[in-house]
């Protein structure tokens, strides 16, 4: 892992308090800790997060081509958007309570969740893009007709996700995953994974794995190529049928041939192994051997009430301070930390960096050079400054550290929550960097 050379990366932002920005107009509503959300809309663009307010929030209302219909109760809100949905630029930004339920029925357009921790996140879409992020329901059910769905992380207990052409792409910790689709193409990045069923008719469907001690891992295809993914060294079991489709498995076996030209791979077994099925009728089928990746523990400091937030009197908010940091890889989000937060992240040995950002910062990145299986941690801090102004019209500078540190011992650890898609308990006592992870 290779870091700048004062070992640690910032981000900062301006505030002066003497020029504040155009205050933005919102509906809001009461709304409990547990309640449930009801979203329809024929089209449009929304971002969906959950917060730590007992307040549901839609806005902003200045560019919106026709305000919603919202109607319900505190346990119960409902929000109906006519046609067109879509404001006249931008999205429409929609705020929860994180333990919500959610249920989205959107027809075409693009569609992005995080936050989310309540028991259920349950989506229906056409055509567009879904993505998720940053939250851990206890179930989670997505269906598309031809819709990109983009997932970090599933969900507490099940998450199902369906789709007729769209393409499917899952990454995170998880242990429970149903998928369907008929051609659209599947990417799969897991890990802690215990129960796998999948089923594609002509789609090309790619699973890499790291699953728990005895899960099971099963797909059928009809003429898509199966290729799966697993650690060297997973003791596993593996029954594996191709009609007209070849097989191929680097965990050993002998394919067999019958007499109809079926291909059969039968091989392992015993107590606690990994049970792999794969079926296909003229795709073919490929078991293949990968290197575990390295992991990442990122922790958020908390925040702390100091005489420079008490200095920047004449500035009416600072969402930055407050907001969530996003941590990820290669580009792509995989987690959203609050002050006092840790979480864990695999890092495949090919990636190219991992970086964090936060609204109205600029993201930085740290380089990943020479990476072996090992744990890396990080440490996120905010940071403020008074930067000039004097007392009338003090200027307050906002930013982040992101810094390479020795990996916190468990009781340090236990004082964090854990993210909302990682460990659901404080981690064991995590190696130092340079250990090996586990």
């Amino acid at each position: 892992m290779k870091t700048p050379p004062i070992a640690l990366a910032l981000a900062w932002m301006m505030l002066a308090a003497s020029d504040p920005l155009p205050a933005e107009v919102f509906m809001t509503r009461s709304m409990h800790p547990d309640g449930r959300l009801s979203l329809t809309a024929p089209n449009g663009e929304f971002v969906i997060a959950g917060h730590d307010q007992d307040h549901l929030i839609v806005g902003p209302t200045d560019g919106l081509l026709a305000e919603p219909a919202i109607s319900g109760d505190a346990s119960h809100w409902s929000v109906e958007f006519g046609s067109p949905a879509q404001r006249g630029s931008g999205a429409v930004e929609i705020g929860l309570p994180r333990h919500a339920e959610l249920e989205v029925d959107l027809g075409d357009g693009l569609l992005t969740i995080s936050g989310l921790q309540g028991p259920l996140v349950r989506v229906q879409t056409g055509s567009g893009s879904v993505s998720i992020h940053g939250s851990r329901p206890a179930r989670l059910f997505v269906e598309s007709i031809d819709a990109a769905l983009d997932l970090a992380g599933l969900a507490r207990n099940e998450t199902r996700l369906s789709s007729i052409d769209g393409r499917i792409r899952v990454r995170g910790q998880g242990q429970r995953l149903t998928v369907q689709t008929v051609s659209g193409p599947v990417r799969l990045d897991l890990s802690a994974l215990s129960d796998l069923d999948l089923e594609s008719l002509s789609g090309e469907t790619r699973v890499r794995v790291q699953p728990s001690e005895g899960a099971v891992l099963r797909a059928r295809s009809h003429s898509g190529p199966l290729v799966f993914q697993l650690p060297a060294q997973t003791p596993l079991e593996v029954r594996a049928e191709a009609h007209r489709g070849s097989i191929e498995s680097a965990f050993g076996g002998a394919v067999e041939t019958g007499h109809s030209g079926n291909r059969q791979l039968f091989h392992g077994r015993g107590p606690g192994r990994v049970l792999v099925e794969l079926r296909s009728v003229e795709g073919s089928i490929s078991i293949q051997e990968y290197k575990p990746p390295a992991r990442v523990l990122v922790y958020r400091e908390p925040l702390s009430d100091g005489s420079l937030r008490a200095m920047a009197w004449g500035q009416p908010n600072m969402p930055v301070r407050d907001a969530p940091i996003e941590v990820g890889i290669d580009g792509q989000t995989l987690m959203a930390l609050q002050p006092g937060q840790y979480g864990l992240l695999d890092l495949p040995l090919d990636s190219a960096g991992i970086f964090a950002r936060q609204e109205g910062l600029k993201a930085v990145e740290l380089e990943v050079v020479d990476l072996e299986p090992l744990l890396y941690c990080f440490r996120l801090q905010q940071l403020e400054q008074i930067h000039g102004g004097g007392r009338v019209a003090p200027v307050l500078r906002l930013g982040f550290e992101f810094e390479q540190v020795e990996c916190p011992d468990a009781d340090r650890l236990s004082a964090y929550d854990p993210v909302a898609f990682g460990r659901t308990q404080p981690a064991k006592a995590p190696p130092t960097a340079g250990s090996a992870a586990d």
